[in-house]
């Protein structure tokens, strides 16, 4: 962190790689990405595809050495 700054966050974000599959409402597609960071209340993760803000999914996230993946609704 730069001095003088200070870290707003309430959760530490981790800057991990995670690969992601998602799927949006009314649709059978499944969609490719992976994360950027991680933290308790949230994903951050990029996508080729178009997502609009609030745009509700079904989430899989897959775990390095873990045959499960943790399966979430954003």
């Amino acid at each position: 962190m730069a001095k003088g700054t200070e870290e707003k966050r309430r959760y530490l974000r981790l800057n991990s790689v995670f690969e992601v599959e998602y799927v949006l409402p009314g649709s059978d597609r499944i969609h490719a990405a992976s994360t950027k960071d991680i933290s308790a209340l949230g994903i951050s993760f990029t996508t080729n595809d178009k997502l609009e803000e609030g745009a509700k999914m079904e989430i899989k996230l897959k775990l390095p050495n873990n045959s499960s993946a943790v399966h979430a609704q954003a």
